[in-house]
């Protein structure tokens, strides 16, 4: 299917349509234990700047978001939260259309 849609956007389709749930939509949820690195990066996540690309949230906003919170933050959670966005950032890229000459 070269329609320009995701995969995403078919099983769902397929799903509404049939009423059963294709199994590559089934995931488990997030364990109880990292619910809050998963908020941590949607709070950050909304401050993103956005305009003609949105880009990787920065070490530097971590560390102001963090300080203006008081929260404090370890190394292990920071590459947590890197990891979540760059898993964000490579999903936007594969959903996004390719423009012609443009890589």
């Amino acid at each position: 299917m070269d329609d320009g849609l995701t995969l995403e956007t078919h099983l769902v389709s397929h799903w509404r349509q049939s009423g059963i749930m294709p199994d590559q939509l089934d995931v488990p949820p997030i364990p109880y234990e990292l619910l809050y690195i998963w908020n941590w990066w949607t709070e950050l996540h909304q401050t993103r700047p956005t305009g003609m690309d949105e880009g990787h949230i920065t070490y530097t906003e971590i560390h102001n978001w963090s300080t203006l919170l008081k929260i404090n933050v370890t190394p292990l959670e920071i590459r947590c939260i890197m990891a979540l966005d760059s898993a964000y950032i490579g999903f936007r890229a594969k959903k996004q259309p390719r423009t012609p000459g443009k890589t």
